[in-house]
């Protein structure tokens, strides 16, 4: 099965990770060193943790920006 084509979400990341809507999360802004936020059109997901909780502490790594489509 195709999970892109099934609309499922797979985490790019390590095994029992989770995939969660950023609208999902409450409390969460980009993290204070702009070196972490990478990508060209969105954080790329490829840096360190780039999202930090209302307290501060490190929280997510989020991965909004385009790709293009990976072969088959």
């Amino acid at each position: 099965m195709d999970v892109r084509r099934a609309g499922l979400l797979v985490s790019a990341g390590p095994r029992g990770a989770y995939v969660l809507h950023p609208g999902d999360v409450m409390d969460l802004a980009p993290h204070p060193d702009a070196g972490r936020h990478g990508g060209c059109c969105g954080p790329d997901g490829r840096v360190e943790v780039n999202r930090v909780c209302g307290c501060g502490a490190e929280a997510a790594i989020a991965c909004a920006a385009k790709a293009p489509p990976r072969a088959p």
